[in-house]
Protein backbone atom coordinates (compact mmCIF):
# COMPACT_ATOMS: atom_id res chain seq x y z
CA UNK A 1 0.00 0.00 0.00
CA UNK A 2 1.49 3.29 -1.11
CA UNK A 3 0.53 6.40 0.82
CA UNK A 4 1.66 9.86 -0.25
CA UNK A 5 2.34 11.29 3.20
CA UNK A 6 2.99 14.78 1.79
CA UNK A 7 -0.60 14.90 0.59
CA UNK A 8 -1.92 13.45 3.86
CA UNK A 9 0.01 15.91 6.05
CA UNK A 10 -0.74 18.87 3.80
CA UNK A 11 -4.45 18.12 3.72
CA UNK A 12 -4.56 17.30 7.44
CA UNK A 13 -2.93 20.60 8.37
CA UNK A 14 -5.21 22.47 5.94
CA UNK A 15 -8.30 20.83 7.48
CA UNK A 16 -7.10 21.71 10.97
CA UNK A 17 -6.32 25.33 10.06
CA UNK A 18 -9.63 25.79 8.25
CA UNK A 19 -11.49 24.49 11.32
CA UNK A 20 -9.51 26.81 13.59
CA UNK A 21 -10.18 29.76 11.27
CA UNK A 22 -13.92 29.15 11.18
CA UNK A 23 -13.92 28.58 14.94
CA UNK A 24 -12.14 31.84 15.68
CA UNK A 25 -14.37 33.83 13.34
CA UNK A 26 -17.49 32.18 14.74
CA UNK A 27 -16.28 32.54 18.31
CA UNK A 28 -15.70 36.24 17.80
CA UNK A 29 -19.34 36.80 16.84
CA UNK A 30 -21.47 37.52 19.87
CA UNK A 31 -25.19 37.28 19.38
CA UNK A 32 -27.88 38.97 21.39
CA UNK A 33 -30.80 37.00 20.01
CA UNK A 34 -31.51 33.37 19.32
CA UNK A 35 -31.97 34.01 15.59
CA UNK A 36 -28.61 35.78 15.40
CA UNK A 37 -26.95 32.83 17.17
CA UNK A 38 -28.57 30.42 14.72
CA UNK A 39 -27.40 32.55 11.77
CA UNK A 40 -23.85 32.56 13.15
CA UNK A 41 -23.96 28.78 13.60
CA UNK A 42 -25.27 28.21 10.06
CA UNK A 43 -22.58 30.53 8.68
CA UNK A 44 -19.94 28.48 10.49
CA UNK A 45 -21.33 25.22 9.09
CA UNK A 46 -21.33 26.65 5.56
CA UNK A 47 -17.78 27.98 6.06
CA UNK A 48 -16.59 24.57 7.24
CA UNK A 49 -18.26 22.89 4.28
CA UNK A 50 -16.70 25.23 1.70
CA UNK A 51 -13.19 25.05 3.17
CA UNK A 52 -13.32 21.28 3.66
CA UNK A 53 -14.68 20.87 0.13
CA UNK A 54 -11.70 22.80 -1.23
CA UNK A 55 -9.20 20.70 0.74
CA UNK A 56 -10.78 17.40 -0.30
CA UNK A 57 -10.95 18.58 -3.92
CA UNK A 58 -7.21 19.25 -3.72
CA UNK A 59 -6.67 15.70 -2.40
CA UNK A 60 -8.79 14.25 -5.21
CA UNK A 61 -6.91 16.30 -7.79
CA UNK A 62 -3.42 15.48 -6.50
CA UNK A 63 -3.92 11.82 -5.65
CA UNK A 64 -4.72 9.51 -8.55
CA UNK A 65 -4.38 6.33 -6.53
CA UNK A 66 -6.45 5.78 -3.41
CA UNK A 67 -7.78 9.33 -2.94
CA UNK A 68 -10.37 8.11 -0.41
CA UNK A 69 -7.66 6.55 1.77
CA UNK A 70 -5.66 9.77 1.67
CA UNK A 71 -8.73 11.86 2.55
CA UNK A 72 -9.57 9.57 5.50
CA UNK A 73 -5.99 9.67 6.79
CA UNK A 74 -5.90 13.47 6.46
CA UNK A 75 -9.18 13.80 8.38
CA UNK A 76 -7.95 11.45 11.13
CA UNK A 77 -4.75 13.48 11.36
CA UNK A 78 -6.71 16.75 11.63
CA UNK A 79 -8.98 15.31 14.34
CA UNK A 80 -6.00 13.95 16.28
CA UNK A 81 -4.14 17.25 16.13
CA UNK A 82 -7.26 19.18 17.15
CA UNK A 83 -7.84 16.89 20.13
CA UNK A 84 -4.21 17.26 21.16
CA UNK A 85 -4.37 21.06 20.93
CA UNK A 86 -7.60 21.27 22.91
CA UNK A 87 -6.20 18.95 25.57
CA UNK A 88 -2.95 20.93 25.79
CA UNK A 89 -4.86 24.21 26.10
CA UNK A 90 -7.10 22.84 28.82
CA UNK A 91 -4.18 21.40 30.78
CA UNK A 92 -1.92 24.40 30.21
CA UNK A 93 -4.53 26.96 31.21
CA UNK A 94 -6.10 24.78 33.92
CA UNK A 95 -9.52 25.09 32.31
CA UNK A 96 -12.43 22.97 33.50
CA UNK A 97 -13.65 20.24 31.16
CA UNK A 98 -16.13 21.36 28.55
CA UNK A 99 -19.59 19.89 28.22
CA UNK A 100 -20.08 17.53 25.25
CA UNK A 101 -21.86 18.90 22.22
CA UNK A 102 -25.49 17.92 21.70
CA UNK A 103 -26.04 14.90 19.48
CA UNK A 104 -27.64 17.03 16.74
CA UNK A 105 -24.56 19.27 16.53
CA UNK A 106 -22.29 16.22 16.32
CA UNK A 107 -24.48 14.75 13.57
CA UNK A 108 -24.33 18.01 11.61
CA UNK A 109 -20.52 18.13 11.98
CA UNK A 110 -20.17 14.58 10.66
CA UNK A 111 -22.62 15.27 7.82
CA UNK A 112 -20.58 18.32 6.79
CA UNK A 113 -17.30 16.36 6.89
CA UNK A 114 -18.65 13.37 4.96
CA UNK A 115 -20.55 15.37 2.33
CA UNK A 116 -17.63 17.74 1.74
CA UNK A 117 -15.27 14.76 1.42
CA UNK A 118 -17.51 13.03 -1.12
CA UNK A 119 -18.16 16.20 -3.10
CA UNK A 120 -14.58 17.40 -2.91
CA UNK A 121 -13.07 14.08 -3.99
CA UNK A 122 -15.51 13.81 -6.91
CA UNK A 123 -14.74 17.39 -7.95
CA UNK A 124 -10.99 16.85 -7.64
CA UNK A 125 -11.10 13.63 -9.68
CA UNK A 126 -13.19 15.33 -12.36
CA UNK A 127 -10.71 18.22 -12.57
CA UNK A 128 -7.77 15.80 -12.69
CA UNK A 129 -9.33 13.92 -15.59
CA UNK A 130 -10.02 17.12 -17.51
CA UNK A 131 -6.32 18.10 -17.31
CA UNK A 132 -4.37 14.95 -18.33
CA UNK A 133 -0.93 16.59 -18.10
CA UNK A 134 -1.39 17.70 -14.46
CA UNK A 135 0.36 14.70 -12.90
CA UNK A 136 3.10 14.09 -15.43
Amino acid sequence: MVVNWKVVFGAGIALLLSGVLVGFVGGGITSQTESAALSAYISGVVGHFILYLAVFAWVGYRQRQKPILHAILAYILALSLALGLVTALHLGLSLPPTAPQPLLVQAIDWAVAISSAIGGLLLGRKLAKSVPQAHA
